[in-house]
């Protein structure tokens, strides 16, 4: 067999491996929906509360995930690069479906509540960067791509801008339990949760974009 031959063959047996992942991706998000409509069955929620819990929910676990990495990853640019960075968001998306879980059952005592959060949240910031660079070096090892310090750094941003998003959309929609009729702790939440998402907005879609971007130049 000559050398063009293999190639051909590496190129249609990447195509297949990759399509089996993109297929893959957009099964999870689907579970992820099911899963979540079973619970507020279980937990017996419905009406407003239902909807504004989903809001956030389908916005980390489903489009972010979708949008990075199926049609950035697999249609508009084609890169396994951005694929593993929409498989982090995914990963992400769990997160928060665990946080709302964990919300239900402990139900509306902010004695509870409150230090679980406090103790969860920033833990859970300092986690995702080391787990992010984790899951983007194991989907880019089955393409048996090369992984390098830039991909390193890239995941690890990938992590913290899915992180602040998480954390900025939870403190809104609890915003009412954790500031206990407060309005200066309800302001002071509300900062909270812009800054994380303006920091957010900066790494994504300023920070992130061109390092993907300038990746390409490095391929």
């Amino acid at each position: 067999m000559d050398r063009d031959s293999e190639d051909l063959l590496q190129r249609i047996e990447l195509n297949l491996r990759l399509g089996k992942l993109d297929s893959l991706f957009l099964i999870i998000p689907t579970l992820f929906g099911i899963a979540y409509a079973l619970l507020q069955y279980y937990f017996k929620t419905v009406g407003e509360i239902w909807i504004i819990t989903l809001i956030p929910i389908l916005i980390v676990s489903v489009g972010y995930p979708i949008y990075i990495g199926y049609y950035r990853g697999a249609i508009k640019l084609n890169s396994i690069l951005e694929r593993a960075r929409g498989w982090i968001y995914m990963a992400n998306g769990f997160v928060i479906y665990m946080l709302f879980i964990t919300r239900r059952i402990v139900g509306q005592n902010p004695v509870l509540y409150i230090p679980l959060a406090i103790i969860t949240l920033p833990s859970y910031f300092f986690i995702v960067r080391i787990f992010a660079p984790w899951l983007g070096h194991s989907i880019l090892s089955l393409f048996d791509k090369k992984y390098s310090e830039r991909d390193r750094s890239i995941f690890a941003e990938t992590g913290t801008a899915a992180g602040t998003l998480t954390i900025s959309l939870y403190l809104i929609v609890n915003i009412q339990l954790l500031a206990r009729e407060s309005y200066w702790i309800a302001f002071y939440i509300i900062g909270m949760a812009i800054s994380f998402l303006i920091f957010h907005m900066y790494l994504e879609y300023t920070s992130l974009r061109k390092r993907v971007m300038n990746s390409f130049n490095y391929s």
